[in-house]
């Protein structure tokens, strides 16, 4: 999610509302799932200043590893637990 001119008080805000509503279990077609979110945030001149340091810095708060790839835009990889 990209706020335009948003800080820290606004993602915050934004942040706990999608908690509120993807955070926990769905039914689908009768199967139960459940839905965890992860987050990173990066607030424009706090954390970064252009869209690759706060992309960055938002990889980052997610324990993510950008990775460079000759021909590809940057990509973000980290290790799952299932």
């Amino acid at each position: 999610v990209v706020l335009i001119g948003a800080g820290r008080p606004e993602a915050d805000v934004v942040l706990k509302r999608l908690q509120q509503l993807l955070w926990g279990p769905y039914s689908i077609d009768g199967q139960r799932l459940s839905l965890t979110l992860h987050t990173g945030v990066a607030i424009h001149g706090e954390s970064g200043m252009t869209g690759l340091e706060l992309t960055t810095a938002a990889a980052g708060a997610l324990g993510l590893i950008l990775a460079d790839v000759p021909g590809r835009p940057r990509t973000a990889e980290a290790a799952v637990d299932f």
